[in-house]
């Protein structure tokens, strides 16, 4: 797990609106590399934060599956996200 970061609340929504912006433009990897290049524990943290995420649609669909319920929205978000689902 990575050190603890301190970040503000502005910047983080800062972080998450640059990324994001990134992402619809196509460019999230580049930002992601120079940022990370600039301060290696963000990249650190956002991995963390991405693979809790990804654990979380993995959860929600064993939910799912398990009481039997529709999981076809899971299903394409995770496909979106490249989370795999296989063998759950």
């Amino acid at each position: 797990m990575p050190k603890k970061l301190v970040i503000t609340e502005s910047g983080f929504l800062q972080l998450l609106k640059t990324l994001i912006s990134s992402k619809l433009k196509g460019k999230e990897q580049t930002v992601y590399d120079k940022i990370v290049q600039k301060n290696p524990e963000i990249g650190k943290a956002w991995d963390a934060l991405d693979a809790s995420i990804r654990d979380g649609v993995r959860q929600d669909y064993i939910m799912l599956k398990n009481r039997g319920l529709d999981t076809t929205s899971i299903e394409a978000l995770a496909k979106k996200m490249e989370v795999s689902l296989e063998g759950i």
